[in-house]
C-alpha cells in the first residue's frame, strides 16, 4: 500500500511537472505571436486546443471571429472545441441527473445554455440535445419546488433573510415559477425584516431610523400592512424645527453675516433632508421684536427661547461672523541676477577642424511676485428651545491665498540661465553659473507661470461659500435623537 501511494505521489508530481512545462511553452509560443489580426489570434486559440484548453481557446476564435466572422480556420476552431466544452458540460449534467442530483443538473445545464448563447453568433452547430432539454425541465421542476419547500419553512421560523435568497434563486431559474402564493410570500420575506425594525425603532422613538426601513418598504410596496401609516408618524416625530436668528458681525465687512445666513439655509432647503425645516427668519425676527417690547429684565438669549418655542421651533440656530481679514500685496518687481547663454565658434588648430563652444554673459530678469489673502472665522451655535441647552457649537475658520510668482525679459528667455555675480562688467571670484537641468527648468517656468491673481472679492466668495456649506452639513447631520 505504501508502495502505491509513492506512485501515486510520483504520477501527481510528474503529471503537474507536465502540465506547466506545456503551459510555459504555449505562454512562450502566444509570446512569438505579436499581431493581432483573425490569423494570429486563431493560432493562439490553436494552441490552447491542442492542450485541451479549450475555454480559452474559445476565447481567442471569437476574438477573431469579431475581427473577421468569415475567416473559416476560426470557425474551425470554434467549432471543435466548442463541441469539447458542450460535451465536458453535457456529461456533467447527464451524471447529476442520473443520480438524482438536481441542483448540480440544474446548474450544469444552465452553464451549458450560457455557452450556446456566447457561440451563438457565430456558429449554429453547437447546441444542446432535445433529451437534455426534457430532462432539464424535469430536474428543474423538483429542485426549485424542494427550494420553495426550504423557503416556506425559513419563513415559519423567521429566516426571512435566507428565505428571500431563496425566492430570488427560484426567481433566477424559473421566473414563471407558480408555487401557492409565491408572490406573497416573497413579499414577506423581503419587506418582513423592514417592518419589525422599523416599527421596533418606533416604539424605541428612533424616528428617523423607523423613518428609513419604513420608506424602503413605500418604495417596493406602500400598501404592505401599515407601514404608510408608520412611515407619516415616524417623519413627524423625526422632523426637528429649527428657528433661524439674525447672525451677529463682529467684523468690518457687514454683508458675510447676511450672505452665510441665506447660504446656510438654502443648503439645508437644497438637501432633501426630510427632518430639517427651517422657519422664515423675518418671522423669528418679528415675534423677537414684540417679546422685547413686551418684556422687561429678560436677556435677549431668553426672549429668544421663547420666541423659537411660540413659532414651534425645537432649536435656534445662533450665528457670529467673528472676523474677516484680508490682505493685499499688487505684484511687485525685483531684479533676478542670470546668464544669458550663446554659441561661439572656434577653431582646433591641432585637429583643423571647427566647434561650437557655450559661453556665458551676465544679465538680469524682471521677478513679480505678489498675493491676495483672506480669512473668514465664523461661529454657530444650535440651541434646544426646550432646555436652553448648546446642542451643537463649533468655531469655523477657514483661509484662502492667491500668489504669483512670473518673470519677464526683454530677450529669448530660453537662452537663460541662473547663476550668481557681483559686478555686471567686470569678473568676482564669487560669479558662478548654474548650468543644472532642474535648477535651469524652475527658473525657466516663471516666464510662463500664471500671472493673473484671484480678486479678494472672488477668494471672500469662495470662502464665504464653503464656511456655508460646512455649517449647514452639521446642522443636516445632528441627530437628536443619538
Amino acid at each position: 500500500m505504501t508502495c502505491c501511494n509513492k506512485n501515486s505521489n510520483l504520477t501527481f508530481k510528474t503529471d503537474h511537472m507536465f502540465k506547466l512545462k506545456l503551459l510555459s511553452s504555449i505562454a512562450f509560443a502566444l509570446l512569438l505571436i505579436s499581431c493581432n489580426g483573425p490569423k494570429s489570434l486563431t493560432k493562439k486559440g490553436n494552441k490552447f486546443s491542442e492542450a485541451g484548453i479549450h475555454d480559452q481557446a474559445v476565447t481567442y476564435y471569437l476574438k477573431a471571429l469579431n475581427k473577421k466572422g468569415s475567416y473559416v480556420d476560426a470557425q474551425v476552431g470554434l467549432l471543435n472545441s466548442g463541441r469539447a466544452i458542450l460535451n465536458e458540460l453535457s456529461s456533467k449534467f447527464f451524471q447529476a441527473y442520473s443520480k438524482g442530483d438536481h441542483k448540480t443538473a440544474v446548474y450544469a445545464y444552465l452553464d451549458m445554455e450560457q455557452f450556446v448563447d456566447r457561440v451563438s453568433n457565430y456558429t449554429s452547430k453547437i447546441s444542446i440535445a432535445q433529451s437534455y432539454k426534457d430532462d432539464f425541465q424535469d430536474s428543474k421542476r423538483i429542485y426549485v419546488e424542494s427550494r420553495f419547500d426550504q423557503a416556506n419553512n425559513l419563513i415559519s421560523e423567521d429566516k426571512f433573510k435566507a428565505a428571500n435568497s431563496i425566492f430570488e434563486e427560484i426567481e433566477k431559474i424559473e421566473p414563471n415559477f407558480e408555487g401557492q402564493d409565491f408572490e406573497a410570500l416573497k413579499e414577506l420575506a423581503l419587506l418582513e425584516p423592514y417592518y419589525r425594525r422599523g416599527s421596533k425603532d418606533l416604539n424605541n422613538q428612533k424616528f428617523r431610523s423607523a423613518y428609513g426601513e419604513f420608506k424602503f418598504i413605500e418604495g417596493e410596496n406602500p400598501n404592505y400592512k401599515d407601514a404608510k401609516f408608520k412611515l407619516s408618524d415616524a417623519l413627524e416625530n423625526a422632523q426637528y424645527t429649527i428657528g433661524l436668528m439674525k447672525f451677529e458681525n463682529l467684523s468690518y465687512d457687514k454683508s458675510v453675516s447676511e450672505y452665510l445666513s441665506s447660504e446656510i439655509t438654502d443648503n439645508i432647503l437644497k438637501s432633501g433632508n426630510p427632518f430639517v425645516k427651517i422657519i422664515d427668519r423675518s418671522n423669528m425676527d418679528r415675534i423677537v421684536k414684540e417679546q422685547m417690547m413686551n418684556m422687561s429684565g429678560v436677556t435677549n438669549g431668553s426672549v429668544a427661547i421663547q420666541a423659537g418655542e411660540l413659532v414651534g421651533a425645537k432649536a435656534l440656530l445662533l450665528g457670529t461672523v467673528l472676523k474677516v481679514t484680508k490682505v493685499s500685496q499688487a505684484p511687485r518687481v525685483s531684479k533676478v541676477k542670470a546668464y544669458s547663454s550663446y554659441q561661439v565658434k572656434l577653431y582646433d588648430a591641432e585637429t583643423k577642424k571647427t566647434y561650437q563652444e557655450t559661453r556665458y554673459k551676465k544679465t538680469s530678469y524682471n521677478q513679480y511676485d505678489g498675493f491676495n489673502k483672506v480669512t473668514i472665522s465664523f461661529k454657530y451655535q444650535l440651541i434646544s428651545t426646550e432646555t436652553g441647552q448648546i446642542l451643537l457649537s463649533d468655531i469655523i475658520e477657514k483661509s484662502s491665498k492667491s500668489e504669483v510668482s512670473y518673470a519677464t525679459y526683454e530677450g529669448n528667455y530660453k537662452k537663460l540661465v541662473p547663476g550668481e555675480w557681483k559686478y555686471l562688467n567686470s569678473a568676482s571670484t564669487s560669479d558662478a553659473v548654474n548650468t543644472k537641468g532642474s535648477a535651469r527648468r524652475k527658473m525657466k517656468s516663471k516666464f510662463t507661470a500664471n500671472t493673473k491673481l484671484t480678486t479678494v472679492t472672488q477668494i471672500q466668495a469662495d470662502l464665504q461659500s464653503k464656511i456655508a456649506k460646512i455649517g449647514a452639513g452639521a446642522i443636516l447631520n445632528f441627530n437628536p435623537e443619538d
